[in-house]
């Protein structure tokens, strides 16, 4: 149910996009939102010169069931976000545009660069007692 509600949160906030034109340097912000046996979001700054050079800096963010979580785990009912698997990666990349009609304004973004990545594992459940009922 929780992954349900964030994917209509995504949907909700989705950004449209249009390939930018080629004869300026540009400097834009790119969003994503990724959602399966993960879920998470992409954050970029983007960098166009006028050569079709392009430079992006950011980072992606993803978390998925713990895999040493036990079949009787519960979160409670303010623990939304414990229980899972945390991946953070930090990346720049250098590319180039490649243009394929350039009247439509379509194009492809050809990238490749570095990162680092962060592994956050959920361990240590655990058992309390039920003192509700």
């Amino acid at each position: 149910m929780k992954n349900y509600i964030i994917l209509v949160i995504a949907l909700v906030f989705t950004f449209s996009t249009k390939a930018q034109e080629d004869k300026k340097p540009q400097i834009y912000f790119q969003t994503g939102f990724s959602f399966g046996s993960q879920f998470g979001g992409k954050f970029s700054l983007n960098y166009t010169n006028s050569n079709n050079l392009t430079f992006s800096f950011g980072t992606r963010g993803s978390s998925a069931n713990a895999l040493e979580k036990p079949d009787d785990y519960s979160a409670g009912l303010f623990g939304i976000f414990s229980g899972y698997d945390r991946y953070t990666h930090y990346f720049a990349t250098i590319g180039t545009k490649y243009f394929f009609d350039k009247e439509k304004g379509y194009a492809w973004n050809l990238k490749g660069g570095l990162a680092y990545s962060q592994v956050t594992n959920a361990i240590n459940f655990t058992p309390v007692e039920d003192y509700i009922g």
